[in-house]
């Protein structure tokens, strides 16, 4: 176009701009922000909210927030532009500043919000926001899939219940995202029979609905149920729903055999498959979490230098964030528990009732194992570390406050 000498206008650059944002780098985008600078069109609310836009989809929140500030006249859609930039960039705290200052917020605003926190693993915040939304605007599908997400993380299922009959009441349409989110949540709060339920109420499965059905039965152990179900989808992909398999398909199904140990069947899938093994199928009969185990053999001789090592190497690949912890749901409310965790209101109760527990299983045999606890710990730190895991936090505090005969759901990271 403009080899034609033709002048481009705001409608223009504002396709432009969207198409700019689908791109792998932002250099289109900075060189189109620069033409926009240089003729003045800038100053049109369209064009700087797409701007805003590309800048936050690549996280971009100093640009973002710069061309925010000079806007003269915003609207909704740019406050949540600018909202999701901070929300992709994970900086949840000054998101939810800009969401406090919104003059208007729309169902979009809300799931930029829900959805960030989802993201950061912050579930409880996630479900305070999604309870909020209600009061001012009817959720949309993202939020529901997302708050679906939030319960089924926390294995909250008094949330997801609730979540579930609040579609029903509504008369909200189940997709698919909505329906294999359910099945998810149920699986992962320790209900698969409802996981079942949801699942056989779906007129014609997709790839998504079988995947969560696949994954939640391997939760429960039901390894044989999960098998017969992967390959039943591996060997009529072609023939239901004209897919080829590709390499990532024989992949999947291959991992799939090797952790049933059926390495014999994996291993002539390898032989037998019409494309080229590459490295990730080859590696998927492999050990699974070897550096684990490495770490912990080291740990058991006593070679604390060489678990130093291994941890550093596994340091790199693990996102720090990611310490150990668990949760459990009394009464609508998510407790949180890490090791040793001594922030709870109720941690000293918490401890006592641990350690009655403790005697009580060593009387018919429990002795906690710290030898594979992998820091060079004295005896008696080592064995309160194994004591004070946060799934045996949690399992005290679930019994101190629910009735005899209740289910304790706990779901760990």
């Amino acid at each position: 176009m403009l080899t034609t000498q033709a002048v481009p206008d705001k409608y223009t650059f504002t396709f432009v701009i969207t198409s700019c944002a689908h791109q792998n780098s932002i250099v289109y985008g900075n060189i189109v922000h620069g033409m926009l600078i240089k003729n003045g069109t800038l100053l049109n609310l369209y064009v700087a909210n797409s701007l805003i836009n590309l800048y936050a989809v690549f996280a971009m929140v100093n640009d973002a927030h710069e061309l925010f500030d000079e806007m003269p006249v915003r609207d909704v859609f740019s406050w949540t532009s600018l909202l999701c930039a901070y929300a992709k960039n994970g900086n949840m705290q000054r998101a939810g500043d800009i969401f406090r200052e919104m003059p208007v917020r729309n169902d979009v605003s809300w799931a930029v919000m829900i959805s960030g926190f989802v993201s950061c693993g912050n579930y409880t915040e996630a479900l305070k926001y999604f309870h909020n939304m209600l009061s001012e605007v009817k959720p949309n599908e993202a939020v529901l899939v997302c708050a679906l997400s939030a319960c089924a993380n926390l294995g909250s299922l008094d949330h997801g219940n609730w979540i579930h009959g609040y579609i029903d009441k509504n008369c909200i349409s189940e997709t698919s995202n909505i329906k294999t989110s359910l099945i998810d949540m149920y699986a992962k709060c320790g209900r698969i029979d409802r996981a079942y339920r949801v699942f056989d109420k779906i007129p014609r499965w997709d790839v998504q609905n079988f995947t969560s059905m696949i994954t939640g039965l391997s939760i429960h152990g039901l390894g044989e149920e999960a098998i017969r179900q992967g390959s039943s989808i591996f060997y009529n992909m072609e023939n239901l729903w004209g897919i080829v398999p590709k390499i990532e398909h024989y992949g999947c199904y291959i991992d799939l055999l090797g952790r049933a140990g059926y390495l014999a069947k994996a291993f002539g899938i390898v032989k037998s498959m019409p494309v080229h093994p590459d490295i990730v199928s080859s590696s998927t009969l492999g050990c699974v979490g070897a550096d684990v185990l490495l770490s912990n053999m080291y740990a058991s001789l006593g070679k604390w230098e060489k678990v130093a090592q291994v941890r550093k190497i596994m340091g790199k690949q693990k996102n720090h964030s990611d310490i150990g912890c668990s949760w459990i749901e009394v009464n609508g409310a998510i407790h949180e528990f890490r090791v040793s965790d001594i922030l709870h209101p109720q941690i000293v109760e918490i401890h006592g009732k641990l350690s009655e527990i403790l005697k009580r299983v060593g009387l018919v045999g429990y002795t906690a194992d710290a030898t594979h606890v992998s820091f060079d710990l004295s005896e008696e730190d080592r064995e309160r570390a194994v004591a004070w895991h946060s799934e045996k936090l949690a399992v005290a505090f679930g019994l101190m406050n629910t009735p005899p005969g209740d289910t304790i759901r706990i779901v760990k990271i």
